[in-house]
């Protein structure tokens, strides 16, 4: 008979709609930091791969700036040759830094709206860093 008891009790709880004090709204709590796209395109701008970096993955800027620093270093390296001119070459180099700094900075936005976008996303289980120090571990029940 007690274990009936107990089972219409547990079934009670399990079946029980939300506390008045649940339903209020709750603000929102985000683990992680936010990161500025407007200040990662920036970055990205002055100081190749930098950008990347503060947005949170350094390595999807891998490739835009290997190209943007390796057409730098050859229209430095072809204009030190005073008595050469290098023509359309320097123009093609040119228009190549152009397009591939606009690539890299628009790349370092969207890196920095991605990492926004997963700090945003609801995870079961968080960690991260406490409001006073040290670590903070949490669950979150999804409805």
């Amino acid at each position: 008979m007690k274990e009936c008891a107990w089972l219409g009790v547990l079934l009670a709880f399990a079946l029980a709609g939300p506390a008045q004090a649940q339903t209020q709204a709750v603000d929102t709590v985000y683990v992680g930091s936010h990161h500025s796209p407007w200040t990662a395109g920036v970055v990205e701008w002055v100081l190749p791969s930098a950008g990347f970096a503060y947005a949170g993955d350094w390595k999807r800027g891998l490739l835009p700036n290997a190209i943007r620093v390796a057409s730098i270093v050859t229209i430095v390296a072809g204009a030190e040759d005073d008595g050469d001119s290098c023509g359309n070459g320097c123009a093609a180099l040119g228009l190549t830094v152009v397009a591939s700094t606009i690539w890299a900075v628009i790349g370092a936005v969207n890196t920095a709206h991605d990492h926004n976008a997963r700090v945003r996303e609801p995870r079961s289980f968080i960690m991260g860093p406490a409001p006073q120090g040290g670590v903070s571990l949490g669950f979150r029940l999804h409805h």
